[in-house]
């Protein structure tokens, strides 16, 4: 990915500015393909954005799983009015001009759709693969 030779916040493509990313660009039909080359880090995952009495916040997990649970967890509390848990992708890149890793998010503009009953297995997913003694979430199924 070229990062633009602009300052944080002021680029034409970001759909919303955010203090954890360089840039949230909104996916289209190309999507960035994961793996490491050149520098370059993509990870294919899901945003977790959340908004209400403090703003905006995203946060990106790696599985679904944390995802949704992160999203849970914080719409119980009374300043979350909603979440919604989006197909994403993270590139991470050293910049050698800004001397720091650039971090872009590129992020479907609409959240997943998970019902009611594939949410609970989500969630039972997500407790099964929780590991007290680390803070990586392990698939249970090892995927």
């Amino acid at each position: 990915m070229d990062i633009p030779d602009i300052t944080k916040g002021q680029c034409p493509n970001c759909f919303i500015v955010h203090p954890g990313f360089d840039h949230i660009h909104e996916m289209g039909d190309k999507r960035p393909e994961p793996g490491q080359k050149d520098g370059r880090v993509v990870i294919k995952g899901f945003v977790t954005h959340i908004f209400g009495a403090y703003g905006s916040v995203c946060t990106f997990f790696s599985h679904l799983e944390p995802a949704l649970a992160f999203g849970r967890a914080a719409r119980m509390s009374k300043e979350t009015e909603g979440f919604g848990v989006h197909d994403a992708y993270l590139e991470t890149e050293l910049d050698p001009r800004l001397q720091r890793e650039v971090r872009s998010l590129t992020s479907d503009r609409d959240p997943i759709h998970v019902s009611r009953d594939d949410e609970h297995e989500i969630l039972l997913r997500w407790v099964d693969g929780c590991q007290p003694d680390s803070h990586h979430y392990v698939p249970p199924d090892g995927c």
